[in-house]
Protein backbone atom coordinates (compact mmCIF):
# COMPACT_ATOMS: atom_id res chain seq x y z
CA UNK A 1 0.00 0.00 0.00
CA UNK A 2 2.77 2.44 1.15
CA UNK A 3 4.33 1.95 -2.70
CA UNK A 4 0.82 2.54 -4.57
CA UNK A 5 0.66 5.77 -2.31
CA UNK A 6 4.43 7.09 -2.97
CA UNK A 7 3.27 5.73 -6.94
CA UNK A 8 0.04 7.74 -6.95
CA UNK A 9 1.54 11.09 -5.14
CA UNK A 10 4.49 11.14 -7.12
CA UNK A 11 2.99 11.01 -10.36
CA UNK A 12 -0.13 13.89 -9.49
CA UNK A 13 -2.73 11.05 -9.63
CA UNK A 14 -3.63 12.00 -5.75
CA UNK A 15 -2.72 15.32 -4.29
CA UNK A 16 -1.70 15.49 -0.54
CA UNK A 17 -2.69 19.03 0.05
CA UNK A 18 -6.71 18.67 -1.19
CA UNK A 19 -6.55 14.70 -0.23
CA UNK A 20 -8.40 14.18 -3.70
CA UNK A 21 -7.32 11.89 -6.60
CA UNK A 22 -6.89 12.83 -10.02
CA UNK A 23 -10.29 12.87 -11.99
CA UNK A 24 -10.05 11.49 -15.13
CA UNK A 25 -13.32 12.54 -16.51
CA UNK A 26 -12.28 15.85 -15.85
CA UNK A 27 -8.89 15.11 -17.14
CA UNK A 28 -10.55 13.96 -21.03
CA UNK A 29 -12.11 16.86 -20.79
CA UNK A 30 -15.96 15.77 -20.16
CA UNK A 31 -17.69 17.36 -17.02
CA UNK A 32 -20.33 14.63 -15.37
CA UNK A 33 -22.04 17.44 -13.43
CA UNK A 34 -23.48 18.31 -16.90
CA UNK A 35 -26.55 16.43 -18.96
CA UNK A 36 -24.24 16.12 -21.72
CA UNK A 37 -21.09 14.91 -19.98
CA UNK A 38 -23.34 12.20 -18.58
CA UNK A 39 -24.93 11.43 -21.67
CA UNK A 40 -22.00 10.99 -23.62
CA UNK A 41 -20.38 8.67 -20.96
CA UNK A 42 -24.05 6.72 -20.81
CA UNK A 43 -23.92 6.68 -24.89
CA UNK A 44 -20.11 5.65 -24.82
CA UNK A 45 -21.47 2.50 -22.11
CA UNK A 46 -24.22 1.71 -24.75
CA UNK A 47 -21.12 1.27 -27.54
CA UNK A 48 -21.05 4.48 -29.45
CA UNK A 49 -17.65 5.39 -30.24
CA UNK A 50 -16.22 8.49 -28.25
CA UNK A 51 -12.57 9.57 -29.01
CA UNK A 52 -11.85 10.62 -25.66
CA UNK A 53 -13.45 7.79 -23.85
CA UNK A 54 -12.09 5.09 -25.96
CA UNK A 55 -8.91 6.08 -24.13
CA UNK A 56 -10.10 3.87 -21.49
CA UNK A 57 -9.18 1.34 -24.24
CA UNK A 58 -5.04 2.46 -23.98
CA UNK A 59 -4.72 2.55 -20.37
CA UNK A 60 -5.30 6.43 -21.18
CA UNK A 61 -1.32 6.38 -21.29
CA UNK A 62 -0.93 7.21 -17.76
CA UNK A 63 2.39 4.82 -17.42
CA UNK A 64 3.98 8.15 -19.03
CA UNK A 65 3.49 9.82 -15.38
CA UNK A 66 4.69 7.33 -13.00
CA UNK A 67 7.39 8.69 -11.25
CA UNK A 68 10.12 5.91 -12.67
CA UNK A 69 9.24 3.17 -15.04
CA UNK A 70 13.20 2.09 -15.56
CA UNK A 71 13.46 2.15 -11.44
CA UNK A 72 11.22 0.05 -9.91
CA UNK A 73 12.37 0.08 -6.28
CA UNK A 74 13.03 4.04 -6.63
CA UNK A 75 10.29 4.13 -3.80
CA UNK A 76 12.48 2.18 -1.30
CA UNK A 77 14.78 5.41 -1.14
CA UNK A 78 11.41 7.77 -0.45
CA UNK A 79 10.30 5.90 3.06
Amino acid sequence: MVRVSLELTASGFYDTDTATFLDVMDWIHIDVDTEAGRRRIADWLAGVSDDDLDQFATGLELEGHLKSSNSPDWALNEV
